[in-house]
């Protein structure tokens, strides 16, 4: 989903039932919207969010094998768009996050989790490799910590992955979360546009 309001830009992954696994038609989706927000001057601010009980469970691993490389050129495309974004992004993270799901978190400016959050660079346990998300998680977490979390791909809480550098935030309940999001939108209105987007 794409909602604007208030000069905020809402990109919701809403696949709950699905655990918003990312396919190349939600990758596609999801590069438009972004597009949509860098094109749109009432935008100020972009949220990634998530409906239900996982954030993003990562790759959709039964319906990408015909389709790998599509499938990686748009969520590189995705990842280059977060990364670039001319207006800040925040990840705002209710629920678990495995595989490719940590690289929208990584991706974003600003990022913050429900404690109850599980992340997981699950890709080792599957016998794949986080080789896209790594190349956007090493630009936030120290190589160390990244590594461990790379190799072992242990489900670790919201703490683990801030100490580790995922997250700027880690807040108590849900009404946390929207009020950090919105303490954040706040303070990111007050910034010239020319120089938040520098």
């Amino acid at each position: 989903r794409y909602e604007v309001a208030d000069g905020v830009a809402r990109v919701v992954l809403d696949a709950p039932e699905a655990r918003n696994v990312l396919t190349g038609e939600s990758l596609r989706l999801f590069s438009e919207a972004l597009d949509r927000a860098a094109l749109d001057d009432a935008v100020r601010v972009v949220v990634v969010a998530a409906t239900g009980r996982a954030f993003c469970a990562g790759a959709d691993l039964r319906g990408t094998g015909g389709e790998a490389a599509d499938f990686t050129a748009r969520y590189t495309g995705v990842l280059t768009r977060l990364l670039d974004h001319p207006k800040p992004t925040i990840a705002r993270v209710q629920g678990h996050v495995a595989g490719g799901g940590n690289g929208l978190v990584a991706g974003a400016d600003l990022s913050v989790a429900v404690e109850s959050a599980k992340f997981a660079f699950s890709e080792v346990r599957v016998g794949a490799v986080p080789a896209i998300v790594s190349v956007v998680a090493l630009q936030r977490m120290p190589r160390a910590q990244a590594i461990e979390l790379f190799l072992t791909g242990e489900r670790v809480p919201a703490a683990r992955a801030q100490q580790a550098g995922l997250l700027t935030s880690v807040v108590d309940d849900e009404q946390a979360l929207d009020d950090a999001v919105a303490t954040w939108v706040d303070a990111l209105r007050l910034g010239g546009p020319q120089a938040l987007r520098s």
